[in-house]
């Protein structure tokens, strides 16, 4: 995942899913994380910060964004994702819009933060806007990819991680049984 920082001062998070990138504005994302209001969102984001007026107008600026789609509560945001992804993830027809943001959200979102309906999902997302206008704005600078906070430990003779033993057959195997279910369905 990725937050990218628009010229008009808006946030998109770029995601990859089977080898193709996704943007998703960031507040879409937010509002379908955690049932909020548009002043609790900001209080999130801004966290008491009223002073650095560079990050309170690209937040009002994000929440302005999608006004004019009414979309607003967490459900209404659900559906408008689920909507546009359902084809894309593979998920029946059987399962509604909602179901499918929900789908959408937890497998592909934050994977490592579970339960909470959302929330440290929604904090860390939060953190991560943050974290990007500081970075926009001067006021940090950018994480060294070569710094051994940003490194993973293997000692010798241990096994890799459960995620790297999963990602390469998982991929295959959907892989496999999407040209399969693609031939089947044709005849």
């Amino acid at each position: 995942m990725v937050l990218h920082y628009k010229t008009d001062g808006t946030t998109v998070l770029g995601f990859s899913y089977r080898k193709q990138q996704y943007l998703i504005p960031a507040v879409l994302v937010l509002r379908a994380l955690f049932d909020c209001s548009d002043r609790q969102l900001f209080d999130a984001i801004v966290q008491g910060d009223n002073a650095n007026t560079f990050m309170v107008e690209r937040v009002h600026l994000m929440l302005s964004e999608y006004r004019d789609e009414r979309l607003f509560g967490q459900n209404v945001c659900l559906a408008y994702i689920g909507r546009r992804f359902k084809i894309a993830l593979s998920i029946p027809d059987r399962h509604g819009d909602i179901e499918s943001g929900k789908m959408l959200l937890q497998r592909l979102f934050f994977v490592h933060l579970e339960g909470h309906e959302g929330k440290a999902k929604f904090d860390l997302l939060c953190f991560m806007v943050r974290k990007l206008y500081h970075l926009v704005s001067g006021d940090c600078q950018v994480d060294n990819a070569d710094s051994a906070m940003n490194q993973e430990l293997l000692l010798p003779g241990e096994p890799p991680p459960a995620h790297h033993r999963c990602v390469w057959p998982a991929c295959v195997c959907a892989r496999v049984c999407g040209g399969a279910g693609a031939s089947w369905t044709r005849r």
